[in-house]
């Protein structure tokens, strides 16, 4: 008992080192403040809203970013790393949970003109954050019961023997960051597969599978599609 304790706690530890990102629909936005500065802003992150993961279905609780670290946190155009928006230990990066998820605004540097003007006129109108996760946990959900939450598209990709898989976000341990992205449709990357995996398999050893269908393979981490490839060629070139 005392193994399988240790076992879970590495698997924990490990999980909660590994950055993820999510994309959500929400409506960047961009304004001026009342000393003439640029100001964009949106929910970089969206509760109780089911994403489609690929092998998966997602969900942000309510409660995940109470208590996260977000000390470090920046504003990102596009999570790109050179392209910093605004920062929260600098006071130019907001950040505040409502209702509805994370809301941010960002106040940009002059030199920023162009970001302002892409949101602004609605070129880029979409955001993500990327972040660690303390705690998370797993189900399986009648397909019947996320039916109007989740597309018929998606749900007959998800679905297997009648069940989907659930993961629910439930704690937070760090945020890195929140971006306005130019596109907000969930690409799965090598690490978001790791992360996700970890803590998935561990709870599947908890939980063995009694029916004979079985989801999506989750050690095959899927290729990028190409418009995530073509997407990371303009962006190296920006």
């Amino acid at each position: 008992m005392e193994k399988r304790k240790q076992e879970t706690d590495l698997i924990d530890a490990q999980s909660a080192t590994i950055p993820e990102r999510r994309f959500f629909q929400t409506e960047a936005r961009a304004q001026t403040g009342q000393d003439g500065r640029m100001i964009i802003g949106g929910y970089g992150a969206v509760f109780n809203q089911y994403t489609n993961m690929g092998w998966y279905a997602e969900v942000v609780n309510p409660g995940f970013f109470d208590g996260i670290k977000d000390d470090r946190c920046a504003c990102l155009f596009n999570h790109k790393e050179s392209i910093v928006l605004g920062r929260k230990k600098n006071d130019t990066l907001t950040l505040k949970t409502d209702a509805t998820g994370l809301d941010y605004q960002s106040i940009l540097p002059a030199h920023r003109a162009d970001v302002y003007e892409l949101v602004q006129g609605g070129y880029v109108y979409e955001s993500s954050f990327s972040f660690t996760t303390l705690k998370a946990t797993w189900e399986e959900v009648d397909r019947s019961l996320l039916a109007g939450v989740l597309s018929e598209t998606d749900l007959d990709q998800l679905s297997y023997g009648g069940k989907v898989t659930v993961r629910r976000l439930e704690k937070g341990k760090e945020l890195f960051d929140v971006s306005p992205v130019t596109y907000g449709a969930y690409e799965q990357t090598s690490a978001d597969t790791r992360a996700a995996k970890l803590d998935y398999n561990e709870w599947r050893k908890q939980h063995p599978r009694t029916d004979e269908t079985t989801p999506p393979d989750t050690d095959e981490t899927p290729k990028p599609s190409l418009r995530m490839r073509l997407l990371e060629v303009l962006e190296r070139q920006y």
